[in-house]
């Protein structure tokens, strides 16, 4: 119970068991306590060190040997109004700081993070955190896809899976070599409207989470994905989506 009351005031384990045994021998050597205690006596030294620090445990020399006594319980508030005192101080120095801090913090949270996902165990590491992160974007995924490009490694389908048992809707633009296809499906929440490859030559897939991020990801020569996170970058691509959405071609 007292060790319990002890550690809760700052004392460490170690510092609680030296000073209580303090109290109840008197007085007694580095030696003495590690003899009772069983705590080494380099230990016990530094403990003891500690606590005469914090004016808890006194000093004192006898018949040439170093001895230590505890102080009176009283010292033990004069400690923690000294901890106070402390911690008032550093609260007014911070709050001085916090403005500036809170600027710094601000000014990072603007800058873009990156991370770079490459090789098949990249494309794995990515879904992954697509996992984890899509709880927390938006309903619907804005996409720019190559299909024809994607179908020949074959991921879109294990991708679409995982994407709805995110509960993710996606609205996509693709391309593909044979022309117009049928991608639009009701049962996985993807609506699909197709741009001509000709005219839109585009070999990159893009994944667009409006006020959160951008995946970005290629499988020419072997994959490589970059995932952006940026709310004003993505939500900029978000409005260049909406104005090819309006005249990419509706399938049939």
């Amino acid at each position: 119970m007292l060790q319990t009351i002890l550690q809760s005031i700052g004392l460490s384990e170690k510092e609680s068991k030296v000073y209580l045994a303090l109290l109840e021998l008197g007085s007694a050597s580095a030696f003495e306590l590690s003899k009772k205690l069983k705590i080494p006596h380099s230990t016990v030294y530094v403990m003891l060190e500690n606590l005469s620090r914090k004016s808890i445990v006194s000093k004192f020399e006898q018949s040439g040997s170093s001895k230590f006594s505890a102080s009176d319980p009283l010292s033990l508030l004069s400690y923690l109004e000294n901890k106070k005192e402390i911690i008032s101080h550093q609260v007014d120095a911070l709050s001085k700081g916090m403005s500036e801090l809170s600027t710094l913090y601000l000014s990072s949270q603007e800058k873009p993070r990156l991370r770079l996902y490459e090789g098949l165990d990249g494309l794995a590491a990515l879904e992954n955190d697509a996992d984890e992160i899509d709880q927390s974007i938006s309903d619907t995924i804005y996409s720019f896809t190559p299909m024809d490009i994607i179908q020949q490694l074959d991921p879109a389908d294990a991708s679409s899976g995982r994407r709805f048992k995110r509960g993710k809707k996606v609205k996509m633009i693709y391309t593909h070599k044979d022309g117009i296809q049928k991608f639009s499906n009701s049962d996985l929440r993807r609506q699909a409207r197709f741009l001509p490859r000709d005219k839109f030559p585009f070999n990159t897939g893009i994944a667009i989470a409006p006020n959160h991020s951008i995946r970005m990801f290629s499988f020419k020569k072997g994959f490589i994905g970059v995932w952006i996170d940026n709310a004003e970058m993505a939500n900029t691509l978000k409005f260049f989506f909406d104005i090819c959405w309006e005249f990419a071609q509706k399938e049939k």
